[in-house]
């Protein structure tokens, strides 16, 4: 009997252990076949008709963010049959290692994590659009603007509870990268995406870059999303067709004059989820 319990022990642990392992690698799968699906769409579209013959693969990720730490999940992953797919949560842990609960300033800690969360999805899907230096999508229309939603990001009822009247986190203090997240980006990076470059800079696309440079915050009663877009120039406020002739020409350094179409620019936002469809008129 002894002998017994101790095998069901044994394989209740190393179903565990199997999970933890290939969870991650399961994110990784997932992440490889959104990249190379971006790939294929623009290698093999066919321009002027409006037609692609490979789809954009990338499901949207949902994360939920509490006081210790992060829940994860897909909406549809390849080894599930298109069923959501739960990712190991993050616990949010201070620079010694210690979870923020027992930090020695438990605000400072979930904030930074916070942080992190959030760089780390907006370089993930900036990565996985491969910086938006390919053409993707099939149907180009004057008026509309075509996105993929890559992560939609949210606090529970008790980070709302304790941090929603604050409003913005890094208005409150700027100079400290623990709350301001753009400080965060700035100062920091992640080698598995951005290389040597901190996410600020990685992340930039080529309207930041030439007419307007983005600044970074969130406030825990607002959910957020991470948003690839086709933006058409008629979306952006503002923008004289000067400017815009300056960006169409750097874009053409990625993709060839006579397989552009369209007036669309490649871009990245970080932005409430509710604006979503104020941003985009189809979204996946």
């Amino acid at each position: 009997m002894m002998s017994l319990i101790l095998g069901i022990v044994l394989l209740v642990f190393a179903i565990g252990l199997v999970d933890k392992i290939f969870k991650p690698l399961d994110e990784e799968i997932i992440s490889k076949n959104c990249w190379e699906s971006v790939l294929f769409n623009a290698e093999r579209r066919v321009p002027g008709i409006e037609a692609q013959t490979v789809a954009v693969k990338c499901p949207t990720k949902y994360i939920t963010i509490h006081m210790q730490g992060s829940k994860q999940e897909y909406e549809e992953s390849p080894s599930t049959e298109n069923e959501p797919f739960k990712l190991p949560d993050i616990q949010f842990k201070d620079e010694d290692k210690k979870a923020c609960e027992d930090s020695d300033d438990e605000d400072a800690c979930i904030f930074r994590n916070v942080n992190k969360v959030m760089a780390d999805e907006i370089v993930r899907c900036w990565n996985n659009f491969h910086r938006g230096q390919k053409r993707v999508f099939s149907l180009y229309k004057p008026d509309q603007t075509q996105c993929v939603v890559c992560s939609v990001i949210l606090f529970d009822s008790e980070m709302v509870e304790e941090y929603g009247e604050i409003g913005p986190i890094g208005f409150q203090q700027p100079e400290d990268e623990h709350y301001s997240l753009d400080l965060y980006m700035r100062n920091n990076n992640n080698l598995k995406y951005t290389g040597e470059e901190n996410y600020y800079k990685y992340s930039l696309d080529l309207v930041d870059e030439y007419f307007d440079l983005p600044y970074y915050d969130y406030s825990t009663n607002t959910e957020y999303a991470v948003v690839f877009a086709a933006l058409n120039k008629e979306r952006i406020s503002g923008m004289t067709d000067n400017a815009w002739e300056i960006i169409k020409a750097a874009f053409t350094n990625y993709v060839p004059p006579e397989e552009e179409e369209g007036n669309f620019i490649n871009t990245l936002h970080f932005i409430p989820n509710e604006e979503v469809p104020l941003t985009c008129d189809t979204w996946g």
